[in-house]
């Protein structure tokens, strides 16, 4: 997506506390800021050293799983506190450190149990940050989109150690289109997932109503089907979640040499929100583009105070940010988004 330099090396611990941070929002509280359990992204957020560390897990195979994305090998995690009932696991991708552009999957607390949205890989690390948070595990898990590292390489991983779960997956993925049906590991896990009996077909109503109403979901499908991503809503958290609709780069963030900052800001996500991917696709079908943005809209009018959102959870670089009414309403002026 944008340059990259190699991972600092010791860039990293597993699941480190006693930090709390923020990412500098235009105009956010301080008091509405993600806590971070680790001190790396504290750093990150404050410029300042980390207050305290814990060693990194030794366990073999600790923060390994199988999947032909990179990085190969060790796939190290990070969970964040963003506001009470709302986290993200944040994990190294395609490379290490401030480098990379990182995965991010949000999980929310709802009356259905926890929901997950835009899986990483399942490492154990990862499976025991999931379960530090419900023991049960994931109640529900939407695969957003069809794109390899948001979708079935991963997805089935969570499908498997969580049974009880409902896997919620887009238009196509079940029955392998794109690469979910491809030769290779990313189109086997397809046909896996396809086989699990927890893996369902993303319906807006059915996830409405197994969440109790917490949980809503906005979908843009283009007319010619060549790209479809879930956005999710949730209501207590009074967040949306895009996958890869929407991203942006805060306080440098895999943003880390003046190359790569002069691209972010050329894409529009440097300190912002910003929608290049959204941007190509919706202009393919604006009819389809006002729909989700309507959708969304109308969620926000009915469910959340004030009418707008207080948080955007992204699954690329900044993990979760807030002023989302501002954010989103700049990001998507050419649909138009207006709360």
């Amino acid at each position: 997506m944008l340059g990259r330099t190699a991972p600092r090396a010791g860039a990293r611990t597993s699941r480190q506390t006693g930090a709390n941070a923020w990412w500098p929002v235009r105009g956010a509280a301080t008091n509405r800021s993600p806590t971070v359990t680790n001190t790396r992204l504290a750093a990150t957020a404050t410029e300042q050293a980390p207050a305290s560390t814990t060693a990194a897990p030794t366990k073999e195979g600790y923060r390994r799983y199988s999947s032909p994305l990179p990085p190969l090998g060790d796939k190290p995690s990070e969970l964040i506190t963003v506001k009470e009932g709302a986290w993200s696991i944040r994990q190294d991708f395609p490379s290490g450190g401030k480098s990379g552009i990182n995965l991010n999957m949000a999980l929310f607390a709802t009356a259905g149990g926890l929901v997950g949205y835009a899986p990483v890989a399942p490492t154990p690390e990862v499976l025991d940050m999931v379960r530090s948070l419900a023991p049960a595990g994931l109640a529900h898990l939407i695969v957003p989109n069809l794109s390899p590292e948001h979708g079935a390489i991963n997805a089935i991983g969570f499908a498997e150690a969580f049974p009880d779960a409902i896997v919620w997956c887009p238009q196509g993925l079940l029955e392998g289109k794109g690469l979910a049906g491809a030769p290779g590991g990313v189109g086997e896990a397809g046909k896996r997932l396809a086989a699990r009996p927890n893996a369902r077909a993303l319906d807006r109503q059915a996830l409405v109503d197994a969440t109790k109403g917490d949980v809503d979901v906005s979908i843009f499908a283009e007319k010619l089907g060549m790209f479809v991503e879930a956005t999710l809503l949730v209501k207590p958290a009074s967040a949306v979640a895009l996958a890869d609709l929407g991203f942006g780069a805060f306080k440098d963030e895999g943003m880390v040499i003046p190359p790569q900052r002069w691209m972010a800001r050329l894409v529009g996500v440097y300190e912002r929100l910003g929608a290049p991917v959204a941007f190509a696709v919706m202009q393919s079908d604006k009819e389809a583009a006002k729909r989700w943005a309507s959708d969304i809209q109308a969620w926000a009018a009915n469910n959340v105070e004030g009418g707008a959102p207080e948080w955007v959870f992204g699954s690329h670089l900044t993990p979760a940010f807030a002023n989302a009414k501002e954010e989103l309403e700049r990001g998507y002026a050419f649909v138009p988004l207006k709360f």
